[in-house]
């Protein structure tokens, strides 16, 4: 998502739950009554995109976020990324706000991204 504040690279994940796990784990665990799993780090899995972004933008300010869109209960902790859950989302995302782009650099970003969407380049 382009905006006047950066390019918004969010992550989204569907689980119920309670989540633990940090920026630096290779696994986060979510445990839902007396179950419990594994699942890829998504911070990780959102700076995966990132370079991907990267190799095609170049430097932006990119705005990494990890929202669960499920019935979360997160335990978790992150420097370089926010985690929202879903009810957070947005106020998350309005919470960066320092203007980074004029709207001539969001519609140029927005017109660069629509045929990498589309499977082009």
């Amino acid at each position: 998502m382009t905006a006047w504040n950066g390019l918004f690279v969010i992550e989204t994940k569907d689980d119920d739950g309670r989540v633990y796990g940090s920026e630096q784990a290779e696994q986060w665990k979510l445990c839902t009554g007396e179950a419990e799993r594994p699942f890829s780090n998504p911070v990780r899995q959102n700076e995966s995109h990132l370079g991907g972004l990267r190799q095609v933008l170049g430097d932006q300010p990119y705005i990494p976020i990890v929202a669960f869109v499920g019935d979360a209960d997160l335990n978790v902790t992150a420097e370089h990324a926010a985690i929202a859950g879903c009810y957070e989302l947005i106020s998350t995302i309005h919470a960066c706000s320092e203007v980074k782009l004029t709207s001539e650099q969001v519609q140029a970003l927005a017109a660069r991204l629509t045929p990498v969407k589309d499977g082009e380049q």
